[in-house]
């Protein structure tokens, strides 16, 4: 039996139940100009979910519409949004007794304290890890991990010059795992 291709142009579905417009090969949804003009009208400053159920249509179809009609929600609104929502979050958290918080003493936001290493092959010190990766042509997370467990980081040994105490570190590291 061959294929028979459905015409184009506009249809009702009964089983959708509502005008879909077909072309070629591609059936979507047929936005009537009411429904562009709620979309150009509401999108800047209505919830998308909403605002896709105003229109029947999925929040997906709704964002691609916009997107290609160039319609951006309404940075003031957005920015509205958010603070509510930071408001809230700051209201379920004291509710909570500081869940999610830092705990007292905590010195969030302070640079963490570089510590001079050294090549234990060349014997070269760097002032910080940062500056022996750079040397070296590796990450930094190479030689601190190099650091951490006693292994090679770009073919070298690295260790720290200066021991660690809590007046040089805001907190202790985990004792590596030696392994033989």
């Amino acid at each position: 039996m061959p294929c028979t291709r459905k015409p184009d142009g506009v249809f009702y579905s009964q089983k959708q139940q509502r005008l879909l417009r077909h072309e070629h090969y591609s059936t979507s949804i047929h936005w009537s100009s009411q429904m562009l003009q709620l979309l150009r009208d509401l999108f800047p400053t209505t919830p998308n979910e909403e605002l896709a159920g105003i229109i029947g249509v999925s929040t997906r179809t709704l964002i691609r519409k916009a997107r290609q009609l160039g319609i951006d929600k309404d940075p003031q609104w957005l920015r509205n949004v958010w603070n509510s929502h930071c408001l809230i979050m700051q209201a379920t958290t004291r509710r909570h007794g500081n869940a999610g918080q830092f705990k007292p003493g905590h010195h969030g936001g302070q640079p963490f304290p570089k510590r001079p290493v050294i090549c234990t092959e060349t014997g070269r010190s760097y002032p910080s890890i940062t500056a022996a990766a750079q040397a070296h042509h590796t990450s930094p997370s190479n030689i601190s991990q190099a650091l951490r467990t006693g292994r090679r980081a770009a073919g070298m040994h690295f260790q720290y010059i200066t021991p660690l105490t809590p007046a040089n570190s805001r907190y202790l590291p985990i004792t590596p795992a030696i392994s033989h």
